[in-house]
């Protein structure tokens, strides 16, 4: 209708001076990969079909030899984005490759957008497009959705300086998430290795002092014994129980 509609109201947070709030549709462009037939994928062939396993921790890959529409490949450097069970984008760093459908190929125009930048967004607006998605069995978030999603856009140069400054610190990062990996697994292994240590003590009878007045064992079980033979001539209870 080419009404403008405010979005003073949908703008989660605030942004500097000289920023811009835009709508996906309006600065960004997603491609939808091709669906496949079972039968259509081989266990070799010329191109490879980039599924949304592959795009995060799979290596088993098939292949096609389809010659499809040039919007279907993805090359090296495309930003892409997984819209299905697992989501999130991904810098493609392989060679021509044909994706699947449940991956989008995301286009823009470079002078509004660093594709770093945008990636860096798509990590960050992750949590809330998961709260956005549909389906029971596999969930996923659908273009309709995505495109009206609003995206903050800083000057151009001030998105390369933001990419600096996360690209700076997220070593650090990276540092610490695998020294707590590491904490936890050592605290886990300490707390194992503590429990086991204990109850072989506790059982081996090194755990505790003994007190020579609280008798011994031997003593509580002829105790108990002579207690039951007691029973048995009172009728109370039977032999085999001895």
């Amino acid at each position: 209708t080419g009404e403008v509609k405010c979005i003073d109201d949908e703008v989660p947070f605030e942004i500097p001076q000289g920023w811009e709030w835009c709508r996906m549709q309006d600065v960004i462009t997603f491609v939808n990969g091709r669906a496949y037939k079972k039968e259509e994928l081989l266990s070799r062939g010329k191109y490879k079909v980039l599924r949304v396993g592959n795009f995060f921790t799979n290596n088993q890959w098939y292949y096609s030899d389809l010659e499809l529409s040039e919007d279907k490949y993805c090359y090296h450097g495309d930003l892409l984005y997984a819209w299905s069970a697992s989501f999130g984008p991904q810098i493609w760093n392989g060679d021509k490759t044909i994706f699947h459908y449940h991956i989008w190929n995301v286009k823009f125009d470079t002078k509004v957008l660093f594709r770093e930048y945008l990636y860096y967004f798509f990590l960050f607006d992750k949590t809330q497009v998961r709260a956005s998605t549909t389906g029971s069995t596999m969930v996923h978030v659908s273009m309709e959705n995505m495109k009206p999603r609003l995206i903050p856009i800083p000057p151009i140069d001030e998105q390369k300086r933001i990419v600096c400054g996360v690209e700076r610190v997220l070593p650090y990062v990276e540092k610490y998430e695998l020294s707590q990996s590491r904490k936890d697994i050592l605290d886990a292994n300490i707390k194992e290795s503590l429990k086991k240590s204990i109850l072989q003590e506790a059982i081996q009878g090194k755990l505790v002092p003994q007190i020579v007045r609280e008798g011994t064992a031997h003593e509580l079980l002829e105790q108990i014994k002579a207690e039951k033979l007691n029973l048995v001539k009172k009728g109370k209870l039977k032999k085999t129980a001895l």
